[in-house]
């Protein structure tokens, strides 16, 4: 969930700062947008399913019988 947030708002800023500073095509706009789009997911999977990991950790915690994980 944090990486979707995380990409909208990302892909917001940029169609933002484009609009405002650059004066784009829109096909060269859209074009920058889905790239951003699709490298920022790959860029923060690691880092979202670090994260989703110690909330799990963190509500669930370990296992308290010996032999299991």
């Amino acid at each position: 969930m944090a990486n979707v947030v995380a990409t909208e708002v990302f892909i917001l800023v940029i169609y933002f700062a484009l609009l405002l500073l650059a004066g784009f095509s829109d096909r060269v706009t859209y074009s920058i947008l889905f790239a951003a789009a699709v490298a920022l997911p790959l860029l923060l999977y690691h880092h979202g399913w670090s994260l989703w990991l110690a909330m799990d950790h963190l509500i669930e915690g370990l296992s308290r019988e010996p032999g299991k994980l």
